[in-house]
């Protein structure tokens, strides 16, 4: 049996919902890194994906509690999950399943700048409430399910003209994975082009992406992101993929 989300994120508490193994966070931040101008107390990133029937989201805060973003110190980071997927379940005569699901999690971390580069570490507490619309004996994600996060990501500018950014988290509720590497060359100021990869799954599915993405578009306040490529999953077969991130700081 294999799990595929359809999903819209909102901002429910602290933490990330493990059971959401794909595109729960946006990443490392596409602004100016550590030698910006501003030294923010907080940003909110915010990302839409959508890869051949799953369409998910997630809406993320970060805060630097004792002297913001731009110095080493404390982090606490907010990440809330909500949405409904559906898959076919390999039990005869179940059928396609769908549910709703809703989670949060606690993660505290500490971040280091070092010259043109950012390196977080964090760890916390999910929690999922999951509900199918049906019985599936193989599916053991229903009902409410606790475990623990661990996470790490990067952002750095080695030159003017180059960037490369990752984050990876593992929980253990369901045994949720993500995984997303960029790369990227400038192509106007402060915005990069390049290749990632990304690599995503729990219990129930695997996925990886390979695709291009462009980061660093500013409009107002906000930061964008946009990438897409080529998507193989072990249930749904081949296809594409989608993703809009957003960041606001403050």
């Amino acid at each position: 049996m294999r799990k595929h989300i359809l999903s819209a994120a909102i901002m429910l508490s602290l933490g990330t919902s493990g059971a959401f193994a794909a595109d729960w966070y946006t990443g490392s931040p596409v602004n100016s890194g550590p030698t910006g101008p501003n030294n923010p107390l907080a940003a909110l990133d915010l990302s839409f994906t959508a890869a051949n029937d799953q369409l998910s989201g997630a809406l993320v805060g970060t805060i630097g509690p004792f002297g913001g973003l731009e110095t080493n110190g404390l982090r606490i980071r907010m990440i809330g999950l909500l949405g409904g997927y559906r898959y076919e379940a390999s039990t005869v005569g179940v059928g396609v399943v769908t549910g709703n699901q809703v989670g949060g999690s606690l993660m505290v971390g500490y971040e280091w700048i070092v010259a043109r580069t950012k390196i977080g570490v964090f760890g916390g507490l999910d929690a999922i409430n999951n509900r199918l619309d049906k019985f599936d004996p193989t599916n053991e994600t229903g009902g409410t399910t606790l475990g623990g996060r661990v996470g790490l990501d990067f952002y750095s500018r080695p030159t003017d003209a180059t960037m490369a950014a990752g984050t990876f988290t593992f929980t253990t509720a369901n045994s949720g994975y993500y995984l997303r590497l960029r790369g990227g060359m400038a192509v106007y100021e402060q915005m990069y082009l390049g290749p990632e990869v990304l690599a995503l799954g729990d219990s129930f599915y695997t996925q990886w992406r390979l695709g291009v993405g462009l980061s660093g578009i500013q409009l107002g306040p906000v930061q964008f992101g946009m990438s897409g490529g080529y998507v193989n999953d072990s249930s749904r077969g081949n296809g594409a993929y989608g993703i809009l991130d957003s960041r606001l700081t403050f």
